[in-house]
């Protein structure tokens, strides 16, 4: 019975992991492995060493299970497109993988994707690639600490400049939105004061917002409502003076004198593109 493919079609179809009591023969039959790895994935162990190698068995394996990766051969272990099914149902699937996979680019993006932590497990060269961390660490804010020394200390500035936890600053590395700050004196800040106009546009020169502040706000108060008009975290902003200086938050330093606006003068001609 053991040797019938009829009976041990049935039964790997209902558990996989019957594939142990079956035959030799039968565990080096494609159909009846296929049915076994269709149900359990992992019943690849069980699975003669021909049908560890064959590429179409292995990846049905990976689909329904990725951590079945480490039942495959060294060969399918190196395979691209195997890997690849493998990190996308487990990103922690990158552990089994062969050397050259662990420092693939698309292979290690996917992986961090799925699981942040399987940062873990990529090359060291991926470990200090900014969009495979940044990518990882959006996905699970604990994976910062698998990456490389020069990335922990990027995202840990952001982390101590803006106040933010590690997701909003590895978004603030993958994405950063670079906008030029014009600014002018307007008659009317809204509450019966003198204020300033803040006109913030892309690198295309399109506006991105308008925000209208009191003149002894600081820096940090127009990221706040420049963050809050375009929708992105605070960090995210990259703010350019029109000097062509790059804004940093100095909480003492009003925005009339970042601005050099000299609010004594009525009237005074504005800062503008």
């Amino acid at each position: 019975m053991k040797s019938s493919e009829k009976v041990v079609m049935a039964a790997v179809q209902k558990h996989g992991m019957s594939l142990r009591y079956a035959s030799e023969d039968m565990k080096n039959n494609e159909k009846v492995v296929m049915a076994a790895v269709h149900n359990d994935g992992s019943s690849l162990r069980l699975a003669s060493k021909d049908m560890k190698n064959n590429e179409k068995v292995v990846m049905a394996a990976v689909q329904n299970d990725g951590s079945s990766l480490r039942y495959a051969s060294e060969d399918m272990k190196n395979n691209e497109n195997v890997v690849m099914a493998a990190v996308q149902n487990n990103g922690s699937s990158l552990r089994y993988a062969f050397k050259d996979m662990k420092n693939n680019e698309n292979v290690v993006m996917v992986a961090v994707q799925q699981d942040g932590s399987s940062l873990w497990y990529a090359s060291e060269d991926m470990k200090n690639l900014e969009k495979v961390v940044m990518a990882a660490v959006q996905q699970d804010g604990s994976s910062l600490c698998h990456a490389s020394e020069e990335m922990k200390t990027k995202v840990k500035v952001i982390m101590t400049e803006f106040e933010c936890d590690a997701n909003v600053a590895a978004r603030a590395l993958a994405e950063t939105m670079v906008v030029q700050l014009f600014a002018k004196q307007v008659g009317d800040d809204g509450y019966g004061e003198r204020g300033i106009a803040v006109t913030c546009t892309n690198l295309g020169g399109n506006v991105v917002a308008n925000v209208i502040l009191e003149p002894d706000c600081n820096s940090q108060d127009l990221r706040q409502r420049i963050s809050l008009s375009v929708g992105v975290p605070p960090p995210v902003l990259r703010l350019i003076l029109p000097s062509g200086e790059q804004l940093r938050d100095r909480k003492q330093e009003p925005l009339c004198d970042i601005f050099m606006l000299d609010l004594s003068m009525p009237q005074l001609g504005c800062l503008s593109p």
